[in-house]
């Protein structure tokens, strides 16, 4: 394996809800800081989401 060996894939809200918010919580509100009530503005349901994932 090496640092590209990754799987991106349409991710659907209900289902991966938990990934993604992981993965926004991390990026978004603690890397860039972006205010929580911005990131959690209640859309997600409606937006297109993916996920990169490694084995």
């Amino acid at each position: 394996m090496t640092d590209t060996d990754y799987r991106l894939r349409l991710a659907h809200w209900p289902e991966d809800e938990s990934a993604l918010k992981q993965v926004r919580e991390t990026v978004f509100v603690r890397e860039q800081h972006v205010p929580v009530e911005l990131e959690w503005d209640g859309l997600d349901d409606q937006c297109l989401h993916m996920l990169a994932e490694d084995p």
